[in-house]
């Protein structure tokens, strides 16, 4: 098992969970947060700091699923072993007796091969130690935790972590109730940040159903932080409270003071009259209703502003999942092809998961990312600035 170490201290490992192919962008948010010891690897990024970098981690990064706080790592080929070494961690420190706990479990291993069991034996390993040291044991609560713990399993290894995020960061708070988006928050900032997007040119998205695209583009230009107005697990820490919470209430006080009120034109359009319908609440939830720009257009006969020559142009429009017949898909991407290549001065991007976009389009991009929009391979083709080069000519 690791050293334990103090919650101030700087040299603990932390981990950020992203989705598959966004590991590029969420190490650029990182850095330039300026933490340490940055390292990815197939959908997380670790990195080493104490409870303040895990604060402003959950605070401003936009790609990040979750943040993570390490407390060991311990051989596991059984049970047995999982549960003793969940045992050896100092878990009085970390959770008061009337607290609640929840542990989330991923992985398997030959041994461990069922989530459910694999979470159930580290629940009594940390209800026993606080119980032998506290004399009471702590309430389960799965839904809002006090103290939310992952275990995940790795051949015959397991690793314990506090969760400083609790629900996923991509739940920024703007969805209205009951609506649904094909495209995760977190995802549609990891396009932008791989497209090198920072906010300081206006945005277009023609095919904006729900917004994601548009109200993570502004709140980039904003600069505003996406963990803004959000509570979280470790506010209910034992080790919350003096420095360690004056230091998270100035780091929400230097978040606000960044944001920024005037930024790029930003524009969003729909043909669909019902995505319009819950467009138009996103942004007023996301507080950028007013500086974005609504159409009901069609991407086939759209064209940029006159005023908006070297903005970005970025749209995740259907591929099979969420369309009719696959003739009427190709006939859209060939009329966004026609329409697109048109538009001089935009550089031009496309999301989707539609097999051989590029010969439906009629251009090739001239990068590509491998991604996953949840299950479903996707790519992210930037095709740049027009004119663009023919598919047909490779």
């Amino acid at each position: 098992m690791e050293p334990r170490a103090d919650p101030g201290d700087r040299g603990q490992t932390l981990v950020a969970t992203c989705a598959l192919g966004t590991e590029p962008a969420l190490i650029g948010e990182l850095r330039a947060l300026r933490m340490k010891g940055v390292k990815g690897s197939r959908g997380a990024v670790r990195f080493v700091g104490g409870i303040e970098d895990g604060m402003r981690a959950c605070l401003h990064l936009r790609t990040a699923m979750k943040v993570l706080l390490r407390l060991a790592s311990f051989p596991a080929p059984d049970a047995d072993a999982l549960y003793a070494g969940t045992r050896t961690i100092a878990w009085e420190e970390h959770l008061g007796a009337r607290q609640t706990i929840a542990v989330e479990a991923t992985g398997t291993s030959a041994t461990l091969r069922h989530t459910g069991f694999t979470a159930l034996k580290v629940k009594d390993a940390i209800c026993d130690v606080l119980r032998e040291k506290t004399g009471a044991r702590p309430d389960v609560d799965p839904r809002s935790p006090d103290v939310p713990v992952l275990v995940h399993l790795g051949k015959a290894e397991a690793t314990v972590y506090l969760d400083f995020s609790g629900r996923s960061l991509h739940l920024r708070g703007y969805r209205p109730r009951g609506s649904t988006a094909p495209l995760r928050e977190t995802l549609a900032a990891a396009l932008l940040l791989l497209l090198g997007y920072d906010g300081s040119t206006p945005f277009w998205d023609p095919m904006a159903g729900t917004g994601t695209l548009v109200v993570e583009a502004a709140w980039i230009a904003q600069r505003r932080a996406p963990g803004l107005g959000r509570k979280f697990p470790f506010e209910r820490w034992p080790s919350f409270r003096g420095d360690l919470q004056s230091r998270w209430h100035r780091l929400q006080h230097e978040a606000r003071e960044a944001v920024r009120t005037d930024i790029p034109p930003m524009r969003a359009g729909d043909f669909a009259g019902r995505a319009l319908d819950m467009l138009e609440p996103t942004l007023a939830l996301a507080g950028v209703a007013d500086h974005v720009r609504v159409d009901r257009e069609d991407v086939r006969r759209a064209r940029p502003d006159p005023g908006a020559a070297g903005g970005l142009v970025l749209c995740n429009p259907p591929y099979g999942e969420r369309m009719g017949q696959p003739l009427q898909i190709q006939g859209l991407y060939r009329g966004m092809g026609e329409a697109m290549s048109t538009w001089d001065g935009q550089r031009i991007a496309v999301f989707t998961g539609m097999p051989a976009f590029e010969r439906h389009f009629g251009y090739r991009a001239r990068q590509t990312w491998k991604l996953h929009n949840g299950p479903l391979p996707c790519l992210l083709y930037d095709l740049g600035t027009p004119p663009f080069s023919r598919a047909d000519s490779r």
